[in-house]
C-alpha cells in the first residue's frame, strides 16, 4: 500500500513537472514574426503594433514604481539598432527578438503563452490556460 502511494505521488509530480516545463520552455515569450512569409513593411508594422501594446503593458506593470533604468537604456539601444537596420528584414527580426526575449513584460508573456496554447491545442489548450494559467 505504501509503495502504491509513493508511486502515485511520483507520477503526479512527474506529470505536473512535465506540464510546468512545457508551459515555461515550450511556449514563446513574445509574439514571433514569420520571416519567410512577410515583407519588410509587414515586419515594421508588426513591430510597431507589438511595441505599442508593450508600452501599455509596461506602464501597467510598473504603475506603482518607476520603469527600471536598464529598460529605458535597452529601449534606446533597440531603437537605435532598428534605425540602422532600415530595410533589412532579417536584421529587424533579430533585433526585435533580442530585445523582446530580454524585456518582454510579464503581461505580454502571459498573453502570448495563452494565445499559443489555445491555437495549438484548441479546447484542451483553453482548459490548460484556465487551470494552469497562474504558472505563466
Amino acid at each position: 500500500m505504501k509503495l502504491f502511494k509513493l508511486n502515485t505521488y511520483i507520477f503526479a509530480f512527474l506529470i505536473i513537472g512535465t506540464i510546468f516545463i512545457f508551459i515555461k520552455i515550450g511556449t514563446p515569450n513574445h509574439p514571433t514574426i514569420d520571416n519567410k512569409a512577410t515583407s519588410t513593411e509587414q515586419v515594421k508594422t508588426f513591430i510597431k503594433k507589438i511595441l505599442k501594446q508593450e508600452a501599455n503593458n509596461i506602464s501597467f506593470q510598473y504603475v506603482d514604481s518607476s520603469v527600471p533604468v536598464e529598460y529605458i537604456q535597452a529601449s534606446k539601444i533597440f531603437f537605435s539598432n532598428l534605425e540602422q537596420c532600415k530595410n533589412d528584414k532579417i536584421c529587424l527580426i533579430n533585433e526585435y527578438d533580442d530585445f523582446m526575449n530580454e524585456w518582454a513584460s510579464d503581461r505580454l508573456r502571459q498573453e502570448t503563452r495563452a494565445y499559443y496554447m489555445i491555437n495549438k491545442f484548441g479546447l484542451i489548450g483553453e482548459k490548460i490556460n484556465q487551470s494552469l494559467g497562474f504558472m505563466y
